[in-house]
């Protein structure tokens, strides 16, 4: 009996040691090219179109944080300028922002 039992534990054990040594980079949470740029796009425009700096409904939903935003700057238009993605693999969009107060461009990086 006690030699089942042994066997049983060691059997689990090792199920749970292989099932621990899955795949633990970060891919399965990347957002696609295009997801990521269309919820990037969604949160500018919201910037754009005076709304305040909340949460956005929509799939996904997205919580922004921008400290310019929260500042009360006013965005008048953006362009989305470049695209990469950085040593760990997550997307990375270039973006020039016309600000109305001060007046000018600002080039960011989310």
């Amino acid at each position: 009996m006690f030699q089942y039992s042994r066997t049983v534990l060691v059997g689990i054990a090792a199920l749970l040691l292989v099932a621990g040594c899955r795949d633990s980079s970060t891919n399965r949470f990347v957002p696609s090219s295009a997801s990521a740029r269309q919820a990037l796009e969604a949160t500018l425009n919201a910037w754009k179109d005076g709304k305040p700096m909340s949460r956005i409904e929509g799939n996904p939903i997205i919580d922004p944080v921008d400290s310019q935003w929260q500042a009360g700057q006013k965005l008048t238009s953006v362009e989305i300028t470049g695209e990469d993605t950085n040593s760990e693999g997550h997307r990375r969009f270039d973006v020039a922002l016309t600000m109305q107060q001060p007046a000018g461009v600002v080039k960011t990086r989310y």
